[in-house]
């Protein structure tokens, strides 16, 4: 194995840390909903029969596998069946089976969920807040990057006594 191969590896299992990471996060922060419950699984893991809750699933979405609390990885929906026909897109009822062949192998009694609508996507300042970095660490990030050192709170120049 070449050095640019193992740099390659490590680079994929960081982001995928990192991902999941994310995700305990946000499952945390009650981010994620379950859309539906893995009932039977068919080709390794790979085709898992999920009883659904009521949700829009369609293909390329990113879900992620959960067991109880804990994140499992995130996958996407490659195929999904109803009844047996093949359908890029469903509006799924309560406890509707769905066949649903994921990227990446789950278990029977694991959920599935995903990110919930009106969720933050850019702006994740508890992330943060919660690993010990303040938000006015991460405003004056955010601030130098566009310039604007002057508008942040609490930032005086040290030479000018406090009034």
């Amino acid at each position: 194995m070449a050095i640019t191969d193992l740099v390659g590896v490590l680079c994929a299992a960081l982001a995928e840390m990192l991902s999941n990471e994310v995700m305990r996060r946000r499952h945390a922060l009650g981010q994620l909903v379950v859309i539906g419950e893995v009932v039977h699984v068919y080709a390794s893991g790979m085709i898992p029969i999920v009883k659904m809750k009521p949700c829009r699933v369609a293909v390329g979405e990113e879900v992620v596998i959960l067991r109880g609390t804990d994140v499992r990885g995130l996958a996407t929906i490659c195929s999904v069946q109803d009844g047996g026909r093949g359908v890029d897109a469903i509006e799924a009822s309560m406890d509707q089976e769905l066949g649903i062949r994921l990227d990446r192998p789950c278990r029977t009694l694991n959920s599935i969920g995903r990110v919930a609508a009106g969720s933050p996507d850019t702006e994740q300042l508890e992330l943060f807040v919660s690993r010990g970095i303040s938000t006015a660490q991460v405003s004056v990030e955010a601030a130098d990057a566009e310039g604007a050192e002057e508008t942040l709170a609490g930032d005086s120049d040290p030479d000018t006594p406090d009034e």
